[in-house]
């Protein structure tokens, strides 16, 4: 609307312009005695218009580049499901046969997993073990892997496994499971000693210190300040941060590797 040839109204001299959603017949009139109170709110109203049109283009354009995403998962998790069946019916077979023929032959175990697909393989181990399983049954899996060579293989494979079946980043490793209880495992025998190296003394150091650390008010005792914990906490803190990202040439190939592949998948 033409905001500089005022209109009467009512009896009234208004300045006014037009607003009228797309798709619809009615057509709101906004007015105003004064021009400057009009033209800016015929301004805002302007720019809110253009910054939803605005954010109605980015999101068409991210929901076209996402289509090929989402369907890439629903495959990714259909092919791990349907690999963890397979995987479970194996496993299962082998069980039975076992105990139908009493015998415990490590032979065939070793068949089983090692010269089946091992990824079908370890998608049913994943499927089977629970997150209340202990470590004590994950721990023979483990030696077992490391001593055929085939860990990081099977490290991938779980983690995949795991990845495929999670429906959002945000519960993702939340929950125990194969992939996580095994890495735990392995990561606990290979990196110790880096832990040791980067941040042991750290450790030692706040154990040892002797002044609290409290920040909460609540809890504060008698003369001591909150602002000055603070600060003793974010100089703490930034050592040990320091010191894990000046570690990159001590960091095991395992954690190296698995958190790459957990990045890329």
């Amino acid at each position: 609307a033409d905001l500089g040839k005022p209109r009467k109204v009512n009896s009234e001299t208004l300045y006014i312009f037009s607003l009228q959603q797309e798709g619809y017949e009615r057509v709101n009139l906004l007015g105003s005695k004064v021009r400057s109170d009009i033209e800016e709110l015929h301004d805002k109203i302007a720019a809110c218009i253009i910054r939803n049109k605005r954010i109605e283009m980015l999101y068409e354009e991210i929901t076209t580049l996402s289509t090929p995403r989402k369907r890439q998962r629903l495959q990714a998790k259909e092919a791990a499901s349907e690999d963890g069946e397979k995987g479970t019916e194996l496993i299962e077979k082998y069980v039975e046969d076992t105990i139908k023929n009493g015998d415990d032959n490590n032979k065939k175990l070793i068949e089983l997993l090692f010269e089946s697909d091992l990824k079908v393989i370890v998608s049913g181990i994943s499927s089977i073990v629970t997150s209340d399983d202990q470590d004590e049954k994950i721990r023979p899996f483990l030696k077992l892997f490391m001593s055929q060579n085939k860990i990081f293989e099977v490290l991938e494979y779980s983690l995949y496994h795991t990845i495929a079946l999670t429906a959002t980043a945000q519960t993702m490793f939340r929950r125990k499971s194969f992939a996580t209880k095994l890495l735990q495992l392995h990561m606990e025998d290979e990196g110790m000693d880096y832990l040791r190296k980067t941040v042991l003394n750290l450790v030692n150091d706040v154990t040892s210190y002797s002044h609290s650390l409290e920040i909460d008010p609540k809890k504060i005792r008698k003369g001591e300040n909150t602002k000055h914990n603070l600060e003793k906490l974010f100089s703490i803190a930034q050592k040990f941060l320091d010191s894990v990202l000046s570690s990159g040439n001590l960091l095991p190939i395992v954690f190296r590797r698995s958190i790459r592949f957990a990045a890329e998948t």
